[in-house]
């Protein structure tokens, strides 16, 4: 929401208008932007290294993913399913890798993950 006033008066930007969207799928490459579908990155990591600012969005495509490395998202961003369908994206830990290290402001949503391991802290 943008809330304009008269010149010369004060004016308020809604921070979550600064958001950026970035975009991950299977055939992209994690050189590009990741700001548009033609632009994709390939990795879920990639993604959330490009979502520097909080509020920014990672939204994943169609497609499963094995991951060779835990994905941490350390900062309040948004990592979703781009149909919100779970079972459309699978996140597979190929019983190697714990899946996700999530941070308590981020937010995961509409994946399937399966095949991950378990890290006991005692």
């Amino acid at each position: 929401m943008h809330q304009f006033f008269a010149p010369g008066s004060c004016w308020r930007l809604d921070p979550l208008a600064l958001a950026t969207t970035y975009y991950v799928a299977p055939g992209g490459a994690d050189g590009n932007t990741g700001l548009s579908w033609g632009q994709a990155k390939q990795t879920i990591q990639a993604g959330v290294n490009a979502a520097t600012v909080a509020g920014d969005e990672v939204i994943v495509s169609n497609g499963t993913y094995v991951l060779a490395a835990e994905v941490t998202i350390p900062r309040a961003i948004t990592v979703r399913g781009f149909t919100g369908n779970p079972q459309d994206m699978v996140v597979n830990g190929n019983n190697a890798v714990r899946c996700f290290n999530i941070s308590a402001a981020a937010m995961l949503a509409s994946f399937t993950i399966t095949n991950g391991t378990v890290i006991v802290v005692q």
